[in-house]
């Protein structure tokens, strides 16, 4: 999360949402939670690491790929578990993580 933490901070200031007004940053927020819930649905489901950091590759540009990555290497750094009860709660726990250190910036 440290990583993310560093690329969200750079990435939201050098595009100007920081100083945008309030909405614009629950958006960014807002789409790297649902970002986030995918990824970590897709390594719940047993996607490789390799097929998703070649989506990440192609998914973004400049430092918006970096933060793809990040959270990428954040999900496959996370145990996947074999029931649906712990798969959801980890991608709703994972998802929410995000969205708060996204917010504190």
């Amino acid at each position: 999360m440290k990583k993310l933490i560093v690329l969200l901070t750079s990435t939201l200031l050098s595009t100007g949402a920081i100083s945008q007004d309030e909405g614009s940053d629950n958006d960014i927020c807002a789409n790297l939670h649902s970002l986030a819930e995918v990824i970590m649905e897709r390594r719940q489901e047993g996607t490789s690491v390799v097929k998703m950091m070649e989506v990440a590759e192609k998914s973004g540009n400049g430092k918006f790929t970096e933060i793809i990555k990040a959270i990428v290497e954040d999900a496959y750094n996370s145990p996947k578990y074999s029931t649906q009860a712990m798969k959801q709660d980890t991608i709703s726990t994972f998802a929410n993580n995000v969205y708060m250190e996204c917010r504190k910036w």
